[in-house]
């Protein structure tokens, strides 16, 4: 039976069925990719996706999702979006800690379903993909940087919907809608 309750787990033999997954991630890209891996979440995580179900990975979360990291003197991530995290190099300071304007397309839907345009979130960060053809909104901190993507049941965010405010609720609640329908706008076979 697919969970409707939100829980915290902190082995791999207690996710379940669950009906959406957020994987969480702050400080260091590698250390964050290490704990996945040791504690045997690497694997599961790799068999949610495969099964479908929607994860939403948030900030260092959203990172993983991706090939490669320089961060950590160069590290791999979980490989289920193609691209490479890099340091903002057009920033004035780091890390971007911060409220921050996003710029969404037009038609905008997924996690953004109800947002206005160019909503106010919040962002901690010095490490960002640069380009994704998976880029649902972007931001602009001294160099354009990629806010959030999408491919199929795979969602990430750069920023912390958590620490958004109205948006970020909106964005959450976004996010279990689509978990419990379990329907996604586009399927590139993730």
């Amino acid at each position: 039976m697919v969970s409707k309750q939100a829980y915290l787990v902190s082995d791999p033999k207690d996710i379940g069925d669950p009906a959406g997954v957020i994987l969480p991630g702050v400080g260091d890209f590698g250390a964050c990719m290490d704990a996945l891996d040791e504690r045997g979440f690497k694997s599961v995580v790799l068999d949610l996706i495969a099964a479908k179900t929607p994860l939403l990975g948030v900030c260092v979360g959203m990172q993983m999702l991706f090939e490669f990291s320089e961060e950590s003197g160069g590290h791999a991530g979980l490989g289920l979006l193609p691209g490479k995290v890099t340091k903002l190099r057009g920033a004035r300071r780091l890390p971007q800690m911060q409220w921050n304007t996003l710029d969404l397309p037009k038609d905008s839907g997924g996690l953004y379903v109800g947002i206005a345009e160019r909503p106010w979130v919040y962002f901690v960060h010095s490490y960002a993909i640069t380009s994704s053809e998976f880029a649902t909104a972007t931001c602009d901190y001294g160099e354009n940087f990629v806010a959030s993507v999408q491919s199929g049941n795979v969602f990430g965010t750069q920023y912390h919907p958590e620490k958004s405010s109205k948006a970020g609720l909106s964005i959450i609640a976004n996010f279990v809608s689509i978990a419990e329908g379990r329907a996604f706008e586009t399927d590139t076979g993730n």
